[in-house]
């Protein structure tokens, strides 16, 4: 008989709750991953969410191949709110920041979800790790620490976070923002007590290599399929990561920098283009406006 377990374990997942709906289930898989530690100067720091997003991605949709070899309909779904729904099961509090946390993986995991039908049977959950409170404490570490302000409400403002701004031609205002990560944030994971627990890793030798900043400024095919590879197609986009590369050039005095600036200033894609000119716009100024940001990195 099929059970979660098995499926867990075919995912290659640490954790995982069911949740039932009318003629299905839904098994969120749980994907944990340590963050990186301090990459060397000259390199753009990779998120390792991203990594893992990627990898688990994968492995979440070959089991998914899998369970309809056994005459299963399974696929990947993000179209129900996870987020109340693991607070709701008691599998995880969520965070001021918006991030779900995990008893044992704090904020650090990626959850993957795949809805499977007929629906499994419905089993008692090994409840070990519930979660016994609805809220984070009242530290306010993340809210002071979030360089763009965007946990200063009651609720967190996405639209404000590095992540988002990515999402978006770059304005020269927030290019100061940008430039220490190659895509989003970690400032508030990094600074919560609840990821106290979990020890940074070294970067890969493999990582190392493709976050390089002389490589990331050209952009060439190679480096483009190599972060394809790493992160997936849709992050390793010019017009997402181009922002904190430039960014982080402009800030290193990086001398490739009038070359690059050259290229991209004349590059079809509009957002690529505006990237290059907010750059160019930030030049003078940018070491002030980043200096409190960089620091958040330390």
């Amino acid at each position: 008989m099929l059970t979660p377990e098995i499926i867990q374990a075919l995912a290659g997942a640490q954790d995982y709750t069911l949740l039932a709906k009318e003629n299905s289930s839904l098994l969120l898989l749980f994907f944990p991953y340590q963050p990186f530690c301090t990459f060397p100067q000259g390199h753009l720091t990779i998120d390792a969410y991203y990594i893992t997003s990627n990898r688990s991605y994968h492995a979440a949709k070959a089991t998914c191949a899998a369970l309809t070899d056994q005459g299963y309909a399974a696929a990947l779904t993000n179209d129900f709110n996870f987020k109340k729904a693991l607070v709701d099961n008691g599998k995880c509090i969520m965070g001021h920041n918006g991030l779900s946390v995990h008893p044992r993986f704090g904020s650090y995991f990626v959850l993957q979800a795949i809805e499977i039908s007929p629906a499994l049977p419905t089993m008692k959950q090994n409840d070990s790790e519930s979660v016994r409170i609805s809220l984070c404490g009242n530290c306010s570490l993340c809210h002071k620490s979030c360089p763009t302000n965007a946990l200063s409400g009651e609720t967190p403002d996405y639209s404000r976070c590095i992540r988002s701004l990515q999402e978006h031609p770059v304005k020269a205002a927030d290019f100061s923002y940008f430039g220490q990560a190659l895509l989003g944030c970690p400032v508030c994971r990094r600074i919560c007590p609840y990821n106290a627990h979990i020890p940074c890793i070294e970067p890969t030798e493999e990582i190392l290599c493709i976050s390089q900043l002389d490589r990331l400024l050209l952009f060439d095919a190679q480096t483009e399929r190599e972060l394809q590879n790493l992160l997936g197609k849709n992050i390793a986009k010019k017009k997402l990561l181009l922002p904190s590369i430039l960014s982080a050039a402009v800030a290193q005095k990086h001398p490739a920098l009038p070359k690059a600036l050259t290229i991209w200033r004349n590059h079809p894609s509009p957002a690529v283009a505006q990237s290059a000119h907010a750059a160019e716009n930030a030049i003078a100024n940018f070491a002030d406006q980043a200096e409190m940001f960089f620091n958040n990195f330390t």
